[in-house]
């Protein structure tokens, strides 16, 4: 007998990550701490599941620094969106590197698109620098939703942002 259909993500590996530090998320959504980020454990489209690092800060900083100096082409990070839980995607993604011992912007995007969406789900988003980039220190700067769009029952409160992995290419 036919069984119902399946879906699954793989991503492939990135670079080698030496180490990541970043802003502490809320007591409530720990995550494992900072390994989370970088643990290849994946997200589970469920706001219970424990693998998920949770923030209701105004901007999370994530700084990485990878084990040797390389060619980054793009950094994906894997967000869960869930809105009716208060759960929503980040307004701004700012990616700088460390060139010559500055930080310099080299990707941005902006994944909040203030429309509902139904349902809850892993979104992965890819920020691809402009230019070719040497480096091994990275910041990832994510600017959340500090208030919730006139059209969720929430309106005007801080939103939720749920993250849970991070991938160098």
């Amino acid at each position: 007998m036919p069984s119902e259909s399946v879906q699954a993500t793989f991503i492939k590996n990135g670079l080698a990550i030496e180490s990541v530090e970043c802003t502490r998320p809320d007591e409530k959504y720990p995550g494992s701490g900072n390994k989370t980020l970088f643990d290849n454990m994946g997200g589970v489209p469920q706001s219970s599941a424990t693998s998920w690092m949770g923030f209701q800060n105004d901007t999370v900083n994530i700084n990485v620094t990878l084990k040797q100096q390389q060619k980054v082409t793009k950094v994906l990070l894997n967000f869960f969106q869930d809105e009716g839980g208060w759960i929503f995607l980040p307004e701004t993604i700012n990616l700088y590197a460390v060139e010559a011992t500055k930080y310099n912007l080299i990707g941005s995007i902006h994944p909040f698109t203030n429309t509902a969406t139904p349902g809850s789900s892993c979104i992965y988003k890819i920020i691809a620098p402009g230019r070719s980039v040497k480096t091994n220190k990275l910041l990832v700067q994510i600017i959340t939703v500090k208030n919730i769009p006139e059209w969720h029952e929430a309106k005007g409160k801080h939103a939720w942002l749920f993250i849970d992995e991070l991938k160098v290419y």
